[in-house]
């Protein structure tokens, strides 16, 4: 039943995640001014009114209060402007190439923060990241993490062994912290760092690693139900 209403979650978050994501932009590579100018042919307040003038961003800005706090910087012939509405923190963000005066990239919503919803081409699945394919089968694999971090724990809980019942306990919170780790940093939510994802990472020692918890917890389970004479735990 756990499991029926975790999936059940998971899939009403892919539209969602598909809708904030198939607005389609330039390309932000792609500017006609000559990376060599150093002085705006527009001024700062020409590159906001242009930016918050754009249909999507201008769409956008409807949910929040008038006026919203607004900034520019120029920098290599593009404009980059941010928006920011109170509570909201920043709204909107974006850049304005400044010989043709025309909105290069136009990013609202969940876009502002999580880079990966933008759709670059980039080290951790680029457009196809917006694929419903994608989003099923990302689901499915974080739903098989969690039953191996669950039944970890169980099986510890169900120990009478106070050194197993700490055993199974730390190695499947060493599998959940991996999945957290490396998921929060590709998604921009903490910083990324050199941790390997459980069996999806190129790397033998974290591989072997890993696969020596699996067999940790499986024998842990067993001898869980083992003292229960092979009967389920209560």
């Amino acid at each position: 039943m756990r499991l029926a209403a975790v999936a059940a979650l998971a899939l009403a978050l892919v539209p969602t995640a598909h809708a904030g994501t198939t607005t389609s932009v330039a390309n932000p590579i792609t500017t006609t001014t000559p990376l060599a100018q150093t002085q705006p042919r527009t001024t700062k307040n020409q590159a906001i009114a242009l930016f918050v003038a754009n249909d999507k961003v201008a769409d956008w800005l409807k949910r929040y209060p008038p006026k919203p706090v607004t900034d520019a910087t120029f920098k290599q012939g593009v404009w980059t402007v941010n928006v920011w509405s109170g509570k909201a923190g920043e709204i909107a963000t974006g850049t304005v190439d400044d010989g043709t005066g025309s909105v290069v990239e136009a990013w609202t919503g969940p876009q502002v923060a999580w880079k990966m919803g933008r759709g670059y081409k980039g080290a951790f699945g680029g457009e196809k990241i917006n694929s419903y394919t994608v989003w099923l089968g990302l689901c499915a694999i974080f739903l098989l993490y969690g039953l191996l971090v669950e039944r970890g724990y169980r099986a510890g809980l169900a120990l009478r062994d106070p050194f197993g019942r700490l055993l199974a306990v730390g190695l499947a919170s060493i599998v959940a912290l991996q999945v957290f780790v490396i998921a929060g940093g590709v998604t921009g939510l903490i910083p990324l760092t050199g941790m390997a994802m459980p069996f999806l990472a190129q790397g033998g020692s974290s591989l072997v690693t890993n696969w020596a918890i699996v067999a940790l917890l499986i024998q842990v389970s067993h001898s869980a139900r083992r003292q229960y004479n092979g009967e389920v735990a209560p």
